[in-house]
């Protein structure tokens, strides 16, 4: 999960805040702040700042200067998605049409809720 998911979903917010920092990498926030402040000390005064930071670039950028250095790893998960389709039982082979239609619906889904780097690994037909 992106540092920008992550504070929409464990923060239940869209501004980045220096607090936010030491959940997500999982260290010290003296740390923290000493290597931000080596690299660019306008990334300290904009966390720390009222408004926080909201642009998503930014915290992108932040994202990939600190993973670089706290080696957080993102964890990617397997989900499994089973989905009931209505068909008729003469309906044996799983169509082309139908899978079609379970990917567009998958894909929207997914777009609207902003998640990025999935795949979908296997679909089959449950007997």
């Amino acid at each position: 999960m992106s540092l920008y998911e992550w504070i929409q979903h464990h923060m239940k917010t869209h501004i980045l805040r220096f607090e936010h920092l030491d959940h997500y990498l999982e260290a010290d926030a003296v740390d923290i702040e000493a290597y931000l402040s080596r690299i660019n000390p306008l990334f300290v005064t904009a966390l720390r700042s009222d408004d926080g930071v909201t642009a998503w670039r930014m915290v992108n950028d932040l994202e990939s200067v600190l993973l670089g250095r706290f080696k957080r790893r993102q964890k990617k998960v397997k989900v499994t998605l089973e989905i009931e389709l209505d068909m008729s039982d003469f309906a044996i082979v799983f169509c082309k049409s139908e899978q079609r239609r379970i990917i567009e619906r998958v894909t929207t889904y997914m777009t609207n809720h902003e998640i990025e780097n999935w795949r979908i690994t296997r679909i089959h037909r449950l007997q």
